[in-house]
């Protein structure tokens, strides 16, 4: 998407790769087309990027770590994504230490399930959003609140989400945090434009009865 909004001579090819699939070699390259269903959002009245990562996690922790001369804990697990079980297979374990800039993972190979296991088994304290640690009848440990927590504001895969998605879930746990990223960032004005319930009408239902109450 970034690509394509960003369209110019000097990009051409890779903005053909993302309409038709085709590199400059003109090998065919599926995974690398923007699918029909999302090209309406070249034209938003908004950029689109997946650069968010490098700006406010990965750029951070270089310059602090340059600075610092410390090198990090990651607590990235293989299970989470096949880029992830590559790159562990490819450092053939949790530690890089041949990197450019080395790196320990020990979490690497954990599962959800070996997480979820520990904290309840040894009385781990976590955060409150995540409810409490069950069981369901298979056997299988799950958190009775938000199952994974990361940037409140990003949309990444909002869409695939059943209602209540995560924002009108924030509106009701984090009401401040929730304003702040609808009206602050304009996060709303992105959910409405792609068809997301933002889960506004419950924050103003409730602040009309908040009102009424004598409430600020």
């Amino acid at each position: 998407m970034r690509d394509l909004q960003g369209a110019s001579d000097k990009n051409k090819n890779t903005v053909n790769l993302r309409l038709t699939g085709y590199n400059r070699k003109g090998v065919y390259c599926p995974s690398q087309i923007l699918p029909q269903k999302w090209r309406f959002l070249v034209d938003a009245p908004f950029k689109i990027s997946d650069h968010c990562c490098d700006v406010m996690k990965k750029q951070p922790a270089i310059e602090y770590a340059t600075r610092t001369g410390s090198k990090p804990f990651i607590g990235v697990m293989a299970w989470e994504s096949n880029m992830r079980e590559r790159e562990y297979l490819k450092n053939g374990g949790c530690n890089a230490f041949s990197y450019k800039r080395p790196v320990s993972m020990p979490l690497g190979f954990w599962t959800e399930q070996d997480v979820l296991a520990f904290l309840k088994y040894y009385d781990v304290p976590h955060a409150s959003v995540y409810g409490k640690i069950e069981e369901d009848g298979a056997g299988n440990l799950y958190t009775t609140g938000e199952r994974s927590t990361g940037c409140m504001f990003c949309m990444l895969g909002v869409h695939l989400e059943k209602e209540p998605n995560r924002f009108q879930r924030m509106r009701r746990t984090h009401p401040k945090q929730w304003s702040y990223c609808m009206y602050k960032l304009g996060v709303k004005q992105v959910l409405d434009y792609i068809g997301v319930a933002s889960g506004e009408d419950a924050y103003y239902e409730q602040r009309t009865l908040d009102l009424s109450c004598g409430g600020v």
